[in-house]
Order: C-alpha cells, then sequence, then structure tokens
C-alpha cells in the first residue's frame, strides 16, 4: 500500500513545458554540465545558487567565468545588489519570468545551482503552480565524501592564492552584518575575522600567518559542513517529496590526474548519460523545443532550407534583444542568404562580415594534426562512429553521410572485411583513409579560400579580415591563449562593437 503523503506528484504530460534541473554539492562541476547541455541542446541556464545571485565576489563565490560560460546565457547570475535582501520568492517570481522567455524562444530552460531550498520553494509551493505546468527533469551529480572534501581543500587553497583576501578586504565593514546579503557567503565572515584581528598584530607576520590559517581552515570546515546539508536535503526530497532524480555517481571523474584522462572520464561517467538523459525528456515534447540543433542525417538539406531556417531563428533572437551570430565554413549557405533577393537580407539586415585567415602552410599542420586528434580518441574513436551509420551500398554523396571522413573510412571498412585477420594490411587501408581524410581537407581549404576572396572581390562583401597565424604558431596553452586575445579576440570585440553601436534595436552591446 503506498503512503499517500509520500506518492509521486510528478505527472508526465506532454503538454507540459520542460525543464532541466542540475542539483549537487558544492565542487561536483555542476556547472560544466549545465553548458555542456546547454550548447547540447540550445538552453539557457538560470544560476539557483543563493551566493551566485549577487554581484561581485567572483572568486569568493565561485563564479562561472567568462570563458567557461562558452557563450551560453547565464541569468541571475550576478544581477542582485549586494546588500539586498534576496529570498526565495524573489528567486521564483524571476525564474518563472525567465523560463517562459526560454520556452517562447524555443531554448531549454536549465536550473543549475547548489541552493537546494530555492529549487524546492520553486517546485513545490502551491503558490507557482510549477508542477502543474512544467515537466521536471532533475539531475543530480554526486561525489563520495572523501573525495569531495579533498577537493574542498584544493579549490580553497586555490581561491586564496588567486585573490580571495583582498576580495574580502574591499568589502570589508568591521561592524557590518555578515548574516545578510553576499556577506554571508562562506569566505565572507571568516576572512573578515582575520581582517579585524590583523590589525591588532600589525607588523608581526608570523601571528598574521597564523591567524590566515586559521580563517582558511574555517572557509574548508563550514564548506564541508555545507556539503553535508545540500546532501541530506537532495535525500530528503527524494525519500520524503519523491522526487524522481536521475543519480550520477561522478566520484571517478574525481580520482584521475591528467586533464584528458578527467575530460574523457567526464564524457563517459558523466556527461553522456546526462545527454541521453535529457533527450528522452525532450523527446516527446509538444512545444517546438529542438531536442538537439540538428536535421536529419540523411535529409536533403540544401541553402533554401538553410535560409528559410535561420530567417526565422534570427527573428526569434532580434525579439529576446539578442543578436545573431551565423558562424562556420560553408560560405555557399551564407551567400546565398545574404545574396538571393527572394529573402531580401540585403534591405532588412546591416551585416558584420569578420574572416579569420590563417596562412595555408600553417593551416595544413592544424589539419593533419586535427585529423590525427579525431583517428585516435577513444580507440580509433572517428572509425566507430563511421562504422555506427556504415551501410556498404550506402549513397555517400548526400545527407551527413558526404561529410569529409565518412566516405574515406566507408572505402576503409568495405576494405577491412576483405583482409580479415591481416592487421598489417588492416593498419595500411586506414592510413590509406586518413591521408584521403587529411588531403581533402586541405582541398576543402583552398575552396573555402576563393569563395571567400569571390565574394569580397565580386561581391564587394565589406569584410574584415582577421590574420591570425601567430595563434596557431604558437604551442604552450598560455601563449595560445594571449595571442588569440591580442591577434583575434579584442579586433573582433573592437569591430562588433562599432558595428553595433548605432543599433536602434536596444540589444545591449556587451553582457557586462
Amino acid at each position: 500500500m503506498v503512503n499517500a503523503a509520500k506518492m509521486n506528484t510528478f505527472i508526465n504530460n506532454n503538454n507540459k513545458k520542460k525543464v532541466v534541473f542540475i542539483m549537487g554539492d558544492t565542487c561536483t562541476r555542476k556547472s560544466r554540465l549545465s553548458v555542456d547541455l546547454a550548447t547540447h541542446f540550445r538552453g539557457e541556464i538560470i544560476n539557483s545558487d543563493k551566493m551566485q545571485v549577487f554581484k561581485g565576489l567572483e572568486i569568493v563565490t565561485n563564479k562561472i567565468t567568462h570563458a567557461e560560460k562558452q557563450g551560453v546565457r547565464h541569468y541571475l547570475l550576478g544581477e542582485i545588489e549586494p546588500d539586498s535582501n534576496f529570498t526565495a520568492e524573489d528567486f521564483c517570481v524571476k525564474s518563472i519570468v525567465y523560463i517562459e522567455i526560454f520556452l517562447k524562444t524555443q531554448c531549454v530552460p536549465i536550473i543549475v545551482g547548489g541552493s537546494n531550498s530555492y529549487i524546492e520553494k520553486l517546485v513545490e509551493d502551491p503558490v507557482f503552480m510549477f508542477k502543474y505546468k512544467y515537466d521536471s527533469c532533475f539531475i543530480w551529480i554526486d561525489v563520495e565524501q572523501s573525495v569531495l572534501n579533498r577537493r574542498v581543500d584544493t579549490r580553497v587553497d586555490e581561491m586564496v592564492n588567486a585573490g580571495l583576501v583582498d576580495e574580502v578586504r574591499q568589502i570589508f565593514i568591521p561592524d557590518a552584518d555578515y548574516t545578510k546579503g553576499i556577506r554571508r557567503s562562506i569566505g565572507v565572515p571568516e576572512m573578515a575575522k582575520y581582517l579585524r584581528e590583523e590589525k591588532n598584530i600589525d607588523g608581526d607576520d608570523e601571528s598574521k600567518k597564523m591567524i590566515l590559517q586559521a580563517s582558511i581552515s574555517s572557509i574548508k570546515h563550514n564548506t564541508r559542513k555545507l556539503i553535508c546539508n545540500q546532501l541530506e536535503k537532495i535525500q530528503r526530497l527524494i525519500n520524503e517529496k519523491m522526487w524522481p532524480v536521475h543519480h550520477i555517481i561522478a566520484t571517478d571523474v574525481f580520482e584521475e590526474d591528467g586533464k584528458e584522462a578527467i575530460d574523457e572520464a567526464w564524457r563517459n561517467i558523466v556527461l553522456q548519460p546526462c545527454l541521453d538523459i535529457v533527450k528522452r525528456f525532450l523527446k516527446n515534447d509538444d512545444h517546438n523545443i529542438s531536442i538537439e540543433c540538428e536535421i536529419e542525417p540523411d535529409s536533403n538539406f540544401t541553402a533554401k532550407d538553410f535560409c528559410l531556417k535561420f530567417i526565422v531563428d534570427i527573428e526569434i533572437f532580434l525579439k529576446t534583444q539578442c543578436f545573431p551570430i551565423i558562424v562556420r565554413g560553408s560560405n555557399l549557405y551564407i551567400e546565398k542568404l545574404v545574396e538571393d533577393p527572394v529573402f531580401m537580407f540585403k534591405y532588412k539586415y546591416d551585416s558584420c562580415f569578420i574572416w579569420i585567415d590563417v596562412e595555408q602552410s600553417v593551416l595544413n599542420r592544424r589539419v593533419d594534426t586535427r585529423v590525427d586528434e579525431m583517428v585516435n580518441v577513444g580507440s580509433i574513436w572517428m572509425v566507430d562512429e563511421v562504422r555506427q551509420i556504415f551501410i556498404a551500398d550506402a549513397d555517400y554523396t548526400k545527407g551527413i553521410r558526404r561529410s569529409i571522413g565518412v566516405p574515406e573510412m566507408a572505402k576503409y571498412l568495405r576494405e577491412e572485411k576483405n583482409v580479415d585477420g591481416d592487421d598489417e594490411s588492416k593498419k595500411m587501408i586506414l592510413h590509406a583513409s586518413i591521408s584521403s581524410i587529411k588531403r581533402n581537407t586541405h582541398i576543402l581549404i583552398c575552396n573555402q579560400l576563393d569563395k571567400i576572396e569571390r565574394l569580397i572581390n565580386e561581391k564587394m562583401w565589406p569584410v574584415h579580415h582577421i590574420i591570425a597565424t601567430d595563434v596557431f604558431k604558437e604551442d604552450r596553452k598560455e601563449v595560445v591563449d594571449e595571442a588569440w586575445r591580442n591577434t583575434v579576440l579584442q579586433p573582433c570585440l573592437d569591430i562588433v562593437k562599432r558595428f553595433l553601436k548605432n543599433d536602434d534595436h536596444n540589444i545591449s552591446i556587451e553582457c557586462t
């Protein structure tokens, strides 16, 4: 017999709109997962962390960085004034508004953060009628306590080294109320205690060091307590509120050492299961949310189809005060969109064209390296991926099968059957296919270059030419990143800022 008080009140209904929640303790990479899902399913993110909603204290509150966002829009992240009394009710009201905006623009709402009390209020409070209006997909990223504790210690040390003390010093007022607003963030009361005491021991560096270490230890201790509380809340939501939570145990990810091993473990243990969960959740949705930004692989998707689809998308973006960015190497599609009088693109829109150009010899080396990486990742991952769609007599001039890499690997898959057991011959055939991929990519690059130059010289497109060769001559990540910022990013930011400056449609020039 089922206890009525513990019945699952989440009734799936295709008429309800769908919202994804990512839950978990501090330090479990919830933000990374939210961005991964948002980029895959065309989502936008609402932050539900109590302290990250406030402006300021980027280090203390451990906000996701601009680079880590990967262009995904985040809401309720650094929006609220730091001394405001922002409540769970405030969170719910703002979240409902954002959710409705996302759904109208065919985006998946993704709510992420460690403040489960905010999420519980949103879902359970009958005032907001959340359960009756929305279907919810709850994903819980769980990591073993001892592993999390080590991560907490490491993260706090990194935050201190990144300038946590100076960040707290900027907002330090000795008699301020450290139980309200952003000042109650773990790290602020502890460092405020240190800042009060350091004045009394001016010049005594050893004593200062001891007091600082005591404050750092308090931050670690209080973060561990927070993790315990977060875990208890999630378990209560599952056991008492009967929330249908997908439990992802990610401990093994955080026991890896090298970046490549961690990334591979993340893909296999966390990302792929979560992609499958969300894909199933969205699959039967009746509100036209695009499950993945993709066309059916065997479709005859034409340049005209591209134009029709993107004109609609552009209008949706502009209505929500976003500016559309069209990117990739199919210049034929872009030319059709801009030049075909049927779509009246030139008469309705101003265009800013940016061309990232790299010297041919440097690009060829990058192509060779990239193809080798694509083949080698995950035990000849590229071969296995092509194998999944391989049909010996399929037409490899249509749909996704005409992608560079597919016909070449299909040739290998046909021929490998004839040399069954002969590993040396298989290896030779595979290397011939890999060489074909590289050669055909080199040819593609030449064709792309010819098309761009034709658009400039014959169609008189006003293209901003960014020569980025120097970026790709660097080796170390730090040097590459700096070269990218100086050679590509900053000039492009300046170009786009000037382009948008005189816009009359209230598009925000910078997401500050």
